[in-house]
């Protein structure tokens, strides 16, 4: 069953995939919030170089040199100087040498390709230092301070100042800019981007499946700049979790991905035409609660005894509140605590076999859980778990208890009940109907058996 949060594969790039969580719909996108991205009129000094034409044009005549290193070589240098050799070679694709033609057809290929070429990168945050459950702005600079068009991978003239959906923002910032972020925490650890189930929002939900596959493409022009401003880049709706005290970095890094074959084999590794920025320093003081999960988890259950009782809670492990089904049934939209004792190989079912009235759900008792923080789910007495162990047949070993949680009903389940229109969906009540809150926890929880004493 399907948690409250995703994982997002590969996307348009390799940065992409290597930071995002599979979600049911197998696309999207990764961290955070993108409030506008706009251009400037900033006029920088040019820190990347530009190659004389003249060694570009010599360059482009060795493509067609008889000697093969001649070639190679002439190849790997205009490789080198990127973008600035983007004319130049558009206009050797006419070339009246068949060999220059083709090799510079493919390098055509490959450069436009790539991103952000001659552009510099700057991060700043909105505070340097603050509570693991504090949210942050992150700001991405890109200014283009070579001699040539820049291309990036967004748009910068839409941003997110048309989206009246705040959660919305969020991941078109990310799927602009977030892929190309590396976040290390204060453990050491590189952070994968967490992302809150894209089930509960068809927007969302489509958007991921239209930018996961092609996005748009913006021209920078030389000495012009573009900012992206990602919201709660560390609480938002998709976010990297800075979950333990310390310094931590964040750091751009784009490199493209260059062909496994001569004459490209090294440059992933020797980073050819990479684009990085300087690492940003955050200091997160306090950390978050030791029963935050730092792997994603959801939630667990727990049992304890408290004098004539065993009562079961249910613990939120997320770094962001859940909402907890107790609306207590058989079918859904109710959840179900159910008991169960153990002896030998047999259980036994403890709970009531009565539900909810259908009628009679109000939709009023979903709880809000606090991360670390736990909530009450339900009882029962110690007495009934002996007796019922006690009749179980040929008891081989100590009886245990176990409680589980059980829940489907959320508001991606509302969502594809909806989109079902079934008689089922039109018989439901108007509570039932109204959308649930974020982050409900679905699944089958189990807690860990606890050991039922026996009488004294």
């Amino acid at each position: 069953m399907r948690g409250v949060a995703g994982q997002v594969p590969a996307g348009r790039s390799r940065q992409f995939g290597k930071h995002v969580m599979k979600t049911i719909l197998h696309v999207v996108l990764a961290a955070v919030v993108a409030a506008a991205v706009q251009a400037q009129e900033a006029a920088p000094a040019p820190s990347v170089p530009s190659a004389p034409a003249a060694e570009v044009q010599n360059l482009i005549e060795q493509l067609g040199a008889q000697d093969y290193q001649a070639r190679l070589d002439a190849t790997r240098r205009l490789c080198r100087i990127g973008p600035a050799a983007l004319e130049p070679l558009r206009a050797a694709q006419r070339h009246e040498s068949f060999e220059i033609a083709a090799r510079a057809q493919r390098l055509v290929r490959l450069l436009e390709r790539q991103y952000f070429g001659g552009v510099s990168v700057k991060l700043s945050a909105s505070k340097t230092r603050f509570a693991w459950n504090e949210p942050i702005d992150l700001t991405i600079e890109f200014t283009n301070a070579s001699t040539f068009d820049a291309r990036l991978p967004f748009d910068a003239g839409q941003g997110s100042a048309g989206d009246a959906d705040a959660d919305l923002a969020q991941v078109r910032g990310m799927i602009d800019a977030g892929e190309y972020l590396e976040v290390t925490d204060a453990a050491g650890n590189v952070l994968d981007l967490r992302v809150d189930d894209v089930a509960e929002s068809p927007a969302i939900a489509r958007l991921i499946r239209e930018r996961a596959q092609s996005g748009p493409v913006e021209m920078l022009s030389p000495g012009r700049s573009a900012i992206i401003r990602l919201t709660a880049f560390n609480r938002g709706w998709a976010r990297f979790p800075l979950l333990a005290p310390g310094a931590a970095t964040v750091q751009f890094r784009y490199l493209p991905e260059w062909p496994q074959e001569e004459p490209f084999l090294g440059f992933e590794k020797d980073r050819i035409a990479a684009v990085v920025s300087e690492p940003l320093t955050l200091t997160i003081d306090p950390g978050a609660p030791p029963t935050v999960s730092s792997t994603g988890r959801t939630a667990e259950v727990v049992v304890e005894r408290q004098g004539e009782e065993y009562i079961a809670y249910l613990v939120c492990l997320y770094d962001r509140p859940v909402a907890v089904n107790a609306h207590f049934g058989t079918t859904p939209p109710f959840a179900q605590l159910r008991w169960s004792c153990r002896v030998g190989d047999e259980d036994r079912i403890l709970t009531p076999g009565d539900g909810g009235r259908l009628a009679g759900f109000a939709g009023d008792r979903f709880l809000n859980v606090e991360p670390g923080s736990r909530v009450e789910m339900g009882r029962i007495a110690v007495a009934r778990v002996r007796e019922t162990a006690e009749a179980m047949p040929a008891p081989s070993g100590s009886p245990t208890l176990v409680a589980a949680y059980v829940n489907v009903a959320s508001r991606a389940w509302q969502i594809e009940q909806a989109d079902r229109d079934t008689d089922n969906w039109k018989s439901l009540p108007d509570a039932a109907r109204r959308p649930f809150p974020p982050r409900v926890v679905t699944g089958h929880l189990r807690s860990e058996p606890i050991q039922v004493e026996r009488e004294p």
